[in-house]
Protein backbone atom coordinates (compact mmCIF):
# COMPACT_ATOMS: atom_id res chain seq x y z
CA UNK A 1 0.00 0.00 0.00
CA UNK A 2 1.52 3.44 -1.28
CA UNK A 3 1.97 5.93 2.01
CA UNK A 4 1.80 9.99 1.47
CA UNK A 5 4.36 11.87 3.19
CA UNK A 6 3.08 11.08 6.72
CA UNK A 7 3.26 7.64 6.74
CA UNK A 8 -0.78 7.40 6.16
CA UNK A 9 -1.95 4.99 4.21
CA UNK A 10 -3.01 5.31 0.89
CA UNK A 11 -5.80 2.93 -0.96
CA UNK A 12 -5.25 1.33 -4.03
CA UNK A 13 -7.60 -0.59 -6.17
CA UNK A 14 -6.75 -4.12 -4.52
CA UNK A 15 -7.57 -2.51 -1.44
CA UNK A 16 -11.50 -1.51 -1.95
CA UNK A 17 -12.40 -4.48 0.23
CA UNK A 18 -10.79 -3.08 3.47
CA UNK A 19 -11.92 0.24 2.67
CA UNK A 20 -15.47 -1.24 1.75
CA UNK A 21 -15.28 -2.82 5.74
CA UNK A 22 -14.11 0.39 7.29
CA UNK A 23 -17.53 2.33 5.56
CA UNK A 24 -19.37 0.07 7.39
CA UNK A 25 -17.58 -0.19 10.43
CA UNK A 26 -16.59 3.42 11.17
CA UNK A 27 -20.31 4.51 11.57
CA UNK A 28 -21.29 1.47 13.75
CA UNK A 29 -18.06 2.20 15.75
CA UNK A 30 -19.94 6.06 16.27
CA UNK A 31 -23.27 4.37 17.15
CA UNK A 32 -22.10 2.10 19.50
CA UNK A 33 -20.08 4.74 21.22
CA UNK A 34 -22.63 7.53 20.77
CA UNK A 35 -20.38 9.72 19.27
CA UNK A 36 -22.32 12.88 17.27
CA UNK A 37 -20.79 15.74 15.95
CA UNK A 38 -17.02 15.00 15.16
CA UNK A 39 -14.76 11.94 15.79
CA UNK A 40 -12.28 9.90 14.14
CA UNK A 41 -11.98 6.20 14.23
CA UNK A 42 -8.57 5.08 13.53
CA UNK A 43 -7.98 1.48 11.82
CA UNK A 44 -5.02 -0.69 10.42
CA UNK A 45 -5.41 -3.21 7.71
CA UNK A 46 -3.68 -6.37 8.10
CA UNK A 47 -1.84 -8.00 5.08
CA UNK A 48 -4.87 -10.16 4.38
CA UNK A 49 -7.34 -6.72 3.88
CA UNK A 50 -9.00 -7.29 7.35
CA UNK A 51 -9.82 -4.02 9.11
CA UNK A 52 -9.38 -3.54 12.74
CA UNK A 53 -10.50 -0.56 15.44
CA UNK A 54 -7.39 0.79 16.72
CA UNK A 55 -8.29 4.01 17.96
CA UNK A 56 -11.10 6.42 18.40
CA UNK A 57 -10.51 10.04 19.16
CA UNK A 58 -13.83 11.98 19.90
CA UNK A 59 -11.91 15.19 19.89
CA UNK A 60 -9.73 14.81 16.93
CA UNK A 61 -6.52 17.59 15.83
CA UNK A 62 -8.15 20.28 13.63
CA UNK A 63 -5.04 21.94 12.60
CA UNK A 64 -4.46 21.25 8.46
CA UNK A 65 -1.58 18.91 9.02
CA UNK A 66 -3.69 16.53 11.03
CA UNK A 67 -5.35 13.29 10.27
CA UNK A 68 -8.71 13.99 10.70
CA UNK A 69 -7.84 17.60 7.65
CA UNK A 70 -5.91 15.13 5.41
CA UNK A 71 -9.21 12.64 4.84
CA UNK A 72 -11.05 16.08 3.93
CA UNK A 73 -8.26 17.34 1.51
CA UNK A 74 -7.69 14.13 -0.22
CA UNK A 75 -11.36 14.51 -1.10
CA UNK A 76 -10.67 18.14 -2.33
CA UNK A 77 -11.98 20.42 0.51
CA UNK A 78 -9.65 22.98 2.25
CA UNK A 79 -8.87 23.53 5.42
CA UNK A 80 -11.59 26.39 6.10
CA UNK A 81 -14.05 24.93 3.86
CA UNK A 82 -13.61 21.69 6.62
CA UNK A 83 -13.76 24.01 9.80
CA UNK A 84 -17.01 25.76 8.44
CA UNK A 85 -18.33 22.37 8.18
CA UNK A 86 -17.54 21.67 11.63
CA UNK A 87 -19.05 24.57 13.01
CA UNK A 88 -22.56 24.31 10.85
CA UNK A 89 -22.70 20.66 11.86
CA UNK A 90 -22.51 21.60 15.75
CA UNK A 91 -24.73 24.97 14.71
CA UNK A 92 -27.62 22.38 13.18
CA UNK A 93 -27.04 19.95 16.29
CA UNK A 94 -27.54 22.31 18.99
CA UNK A 95 -30.80 23.77 17.19
CA UNK A 96 -28.51 27.02 16.34
CA UNK A 97 -29.19 27.01 12.53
Amino acid sequence: MARDGNGFAIPGPSHMRAVGRIRDIAPAVCEVLGLNGYARVDFRVSADGEAYVTDVATSPHLVWHSAFARVFGANGWSHERMLAAMVASNAERFGWI
